[in-house]
């Protein structure tokens, strides 16, 4: 059975935050402005108004999709990375889905992956698409937003976070963007995550790249293909020291790892290669049959990798 994405739709607000006022909200120094700008990559990052809330964000996103009340979604997933974004009995998804006729459907949340969460809604999805007969289409949503807690937009020696969301359709008997191979693996040395000690950060920073070539090889072996067949990387939007590591490690094209968004909007929790693959297609950079992996990593420590082939 073929399963494959389709009705991409990306979400990234006009307003932008330089990476000199995060550091002030921190306070953190501002000479690491230079580091973040030269070596990592990133200027700055999206940021919702101060006001707007969570289903604003997420119903501009989903809002997009074409003719959305007539395709037919059988079940949503929304995955995303801050764990407690809503106080207790908001009620997001009514918020979000009824205004959009999709108040009838069936919908759970998953961020146990933090920012790898896309990715373990993707193997949910799979798994629902491939075991249950009644369902065929299953809206994935993405989106974080730290409006109110805009100092920890800052990750140290790391990265910097934008607000952004992501929607797509994950949809059986497509030909378009189809699913070759995916995994979802896990680390488990690392699972204070944020309340690591630094030289448990130093580890997890030294084996780090190696830990997504290793996640990459599974995939690949699943599909039976190498790595020199695939003609795109998506990645997770961390920073550009990463992914230079990488190829010098694989020897893969460097101008094949899409990193052209890195600058403007940084990293955006679970959103990054999906906002990736939007941009790509209205580019009309990806040709049919061209091959790519996207790629997502989560502290604590997760990572998750999906070949597709457009």
């Amino acid at each position: 059975m073929k399963i494959g994405l389709t009705n991409i739709t990306s979400y990234i607000p006009e307003n932008r935050m330089q990476i000199e006022e995060i550091l002030e909200l921190g306070e953190f120094e501002r000479k690491e402005a230079l580091l973040l700008r030269r070596v990592y990559g990133i200027n700055q990052v999206p940021i919702v108004e101060y006001n707007q809330r969570l289903e604003e964000t997420l119903k501009n996103v989903v809002s997009k999709i074409p003719d959305l009340e007539n395709i037919g979604i059988d079940f949503i997933l929304y995955g995303h990375s801050v764990t407690a974004q809503v106080p207790h009995d908001y009620n997001l998804f009514r918020k979000v889905f009824e205004p959009l006729g999709l108040g009838g459907v069936s919908a759970m949340g998953v961020s146990q992956f933090a920012c790898a969460s896309s990715f373990f809604a993707l193997q949910l999805a799979e798994i629902m698409l491939k075991k249950r007969e009644d369902i065929s289409k299953i809206l994935l949503l993405l989106g974080d937003q730290t409006n109110m807690l805009s100092q920890g937009r800052y990750i140290k020696r790391s990265t910097v976070i934008g607000d952004a969301a992501s929607a797509v359709i994950i949809e059986k008997n497509t030909p378009d963007n189809q699913l070759l191979a995916l995994s979802v693996l896990k680390d488990t040395r690392f699972c204070e995550g944020y309340y690591a000690t630094a030289e448990q950060m130093a580890k997890f920073n030294e084996g780090y790249v190696p830990f997504i070539i290793n996640a990459i090889s599974e995939v690949l072996k699943k599909a039976n293909i190498s790595l020199k067949d695939v003609d795109y990387i998506l990645p997770h939007n961390v920073n550009k020291v990463t992914w230079k590591s990488f190829v010098k490690y694989t020897n893969y094209p460097f101008e094949r790892v899409i990193l052209d968004l890195l600058s403007d909007i940084g990293h955006t929790y679970t959103s990054d290669s999906f906002l990736i693959l939007d941009y790509l297609i209205k580019q009309r950079r990806l040709k049919k049959g061209d091959k790519f992996l996207m790629i997502s990593v989560g502290i604590g420590s997760f990572i998750g990798v999906a070949l597709f082939q457009h």
